[in-house]
């Protein structure tokens, strides 16, 4: 967070690199070269997380709707992808989709809650943020909310306005 500053154009660039390294998913995988080719292309938890801090961040600066579609498209890789039966967290996927970790390392869960935390201060905080969830809870109504249910208010907000908008990795890149 910058607390209202301008963005600085190296965190933009940087922003536009993250994001031609995404796959066709928006999925980020482990390790990339200078040059943004996969040199490990396996997945864990961590990076997807940070793909939706990323994309909350710049929607946050800028307003842009676009950031919004790739926040909701991280959501939905995290919650799609990611998230177990069991409430779990599949730590670490190879480059093909199958599980190369079985056990969830505690620092799996304290990457999603960061992810939360930030998705929930924006949407707590911000009218932008609050107009792309017309007709689910509006903020000032939100923080009445029982921790229990935000969660699934999160989670179906997120799918509603990712199944409105099916974004291209084009639409998302960051005009320099």
């Amino acid at each position: 967070r910058l607390a209202n500053k301008p963005l600085p154009d190296a965190a933009a660039r940087l922003y536009g690199f993250g994001l031609s390294t995404l796959d066709e998913a928006g999925r980020a995988c482990q390790e990339v070269t200078r040059h943004g080719a996969a040199h490990d292309a396996s997945r864990r938890t961590w990076p997807q997380t940070e793909a939706l801090k990323a994309h909350l961040a710049m929607y946050g600066q800028r307003g842009d709707d676009r950031f919004a579609d790739a926040a909701c498209r991280s959501f939905d890789v995290l919650m799609d992808e990611f998230l177990t039966e069991d409430g779990g967290w599949t730590d670490h996927f190879a480059a093909d989709g199958s599980v190369l970790a079985k056990d969830m390392p505690a620092s799996t869960g304290y990457h999603v809650v960061l992810a939360f935390a930030e998705l929930i201060r924006l949407l707590t905080n911000s009218s932008q943020v609050s107009q792309l969830f017309q007709g689910v809870t509006p903020p000032e109504q939100f923080r009445t909310v029982p921790a229990s249910e935000r969660y699934s208010r999160f989670t179906e907000a997120f799918r509603i306005e990712h199944q409105r908008r099916r974004p291209t990795r084009q639409d998302l890149m960051v005009a320099d």
